[in-house]
Formats: structure tokens, C-alpha cells, sequence
């Protein structure tokens, strides 16, 4: 509950409501909210979330560190569709 990010996050906010530690572990995931709502960012986020999901977050870390380097220019996954990113991340690290 303590992550990253800026305060004013709507998922940050809503995962220390609900004593969460990310929005893999919300059963309401994925909202309609926040990055989840912003056509810009809405895939990346939400690829994100399903490869933590289904990896743990040390596994993601690692597969975002060995695929993408340890300093991410997230610009190039704008618009991008969850589908997308869980198979650039998640789906090539079988």
C-alpha cells in the first residue's frame, strides 16, 4: 500500500481505501477509472496489472527489466491495447 506514484492517483487512492496493495488484487478490476479510463494509458495500465496478476510482482519486475531495460520511455506504449503489452511482457516469458 505504500507504492509508487503521486498522491493525488485515483488507483493509488482506491487501493489504500481498500487496504490493497495493487489493482491485481481488487475484485473489481478493471475499472473504469483513473489510467483505466484514459484511452492513452489505458492499455499499458491495464496490461500491466494482468501480467502482475498473473506472474507476482517480482516476476513482472523482472520480465519489464529483462524486456524493456531498467529505464522505461513509456511513451512508445501510448495507445497500445492490454492484449498487446500481456503479450509483449507475459506471453514471451513462458
Amino acid at each position: 500500500m505504500d507504492g509508487g506514484g503521486l498522491d493525488g492517483c485515483y488507483q493509488r487512492s482506491c487501493c489504500r481505501e481498500k487496504g490493497i496493495s495493487g489493482c491485481w488484487q481488487c475484485r473489481d478490476f478493471p475499472c473504469d477509472k483513473g489510467f483505466f479510463a484514459d484511452e492513452e494509458w489505458k492499455g499499458l495500465c491495464i496490461g500491466f496489472v494482468k501480467c502482475i496478476k498473473n506472474r507476482g510482482v517480482e516476476k513482472f519486475v523482472g520480465l519489464v527489466e529483462s524486456r524493456l531495460g531498467k529505464k522505461v520511455e513509456y511513451g512508445e506504449f501510448r495507445f497500445k491495447n492490454d492484449e498487446e503489452i500481456v503479450r509483449l511482457l507475459c506471453d514471451a516469458g513462458k
